[in-house]
């Protein structure tokens, strides 16, 4: 079996794949990531996979990227975890930078809608996305789904800066569709608490305060966070705050001690610290490992 190995420009870096397949539709626009719109539909491709031995694998996916199943299904498996049955009628999210594997699945073949998303909006939006951890999600209006992708690549077709806005605008509405078929809505306390945090990443927030602001318990609290998040509410914090710090390495060109600044740690020292025990690699290694 032959294994070709790429470097895609627009949703993913580094692929290996087998694949025999039919394309019925394949259009990319990194337009949007040039110009730092906070969020864009960059890729669609439709497509047949008719070969029970088709894989397709991402070293270092750059975007974030659904695949949706209409007949046949896949078995996919992110950051070499155990692979998720993807059936007709539901979809997957693969992360940003994290490797993932997709192949055929038990049927033997797959007819797919595959498009991604990037943009500064999403490292904020899919930490508390109801998709995330990966796994499949049902999907009970997948012809919406289908007729906004279509809208969006035939915008992205005529490559018209001027319709740029609207289809940022239809992304959003295409990524809020994806995320309320995943969603559960979260107790309004808690979303008063994920608001407060998150507007206070670039300061040390102390939890004690939040617990004053929306007049609750710490032990109330904690049973928020936990049953919601499966974390306290310092560990989720100290996760935003590490999140974000991540983003600002990937993207911009501040150092590292800028970036401590950044995300609330006037001591350059306890945020690397922090940084290497959250993502295994200090900022400046996690840096270089993403540009290379």
């Amino acid at each position: 079996m032959k294994r070709t190995k790429t470097v895609e420009l627009f949703s993913y870096t580094k692929a290996e794949y087998f694949k025999e397949a039919e394309e019925f539709h394949h259009i990319s626009s990194d337009y949007g990531r040039k110009m730092m719109f906070p969020l864009w539909l960059e890729y669609s491709l439709s497509q047949r996979w008719y070969s029970p031995k088709a894989f397709y694998f991402h070293e270092h996916p750059i975007s974030w990227h659904i695949e949706l199943p209409f007949s046949g299904n896949l078995l996919i498996s992110v950051d070499n975890g155990e692979p998720f049955l993807v059936e007709p009628g539901t979809f997957f999210l693969l992360p940003s930078g994290v490797p993932n594997l997709l192949r055929t699945g038990p049927a033997g073949y797959c007819n797919k809608l595959s498009f991604s998303f990037s943009g500064p909006f999403l490292t904020s939006f899919m930490a508390n996305s109801a998709m995330m951890p990966p796994h499949p999600v049902k999907l009970d209006n997948v012809e919406e789904v289908s007729r906004l992708v279509a809208q969006i690549a035939e915008l992205l077709k005529k490559s018209n800066p001027k319709d740029a806005p609207k289809i940022a605008g239809m992304t959003l509405e295409l990524l809020l569709t994806l995320e309320s078929a995943a969603a559960h809505p979260l107790p309004p306390p808690l979303c008063d608490a994920v608001c407060i945090l998150e507007s206070q990443i670039r300061h040390p927030y102390r939890i004690s305060a939040l617990e004053q602001e929306l007049n609750l318990s710490k032990p109330q609290l904690l049973k928020l966070f936990r049953d919601h998040f499966q974390m306290t509410p310092k560990q989720f914090f100290r996760k935003r705050k590490m999140e974000h710090a991540a983003h600002l390495l990937k993207t911009t060109n501040l150092t590292v001690k800028a970036v401590s600044i950044e995300v609330g740690y006037p001591d350059q020292l306890s945020f690397s610290h922090e940084f290497k025990k959250h993502f295994g690699a200090a900022p400046l290694e996690y840096r270089k490992n993403f540009s290379t």
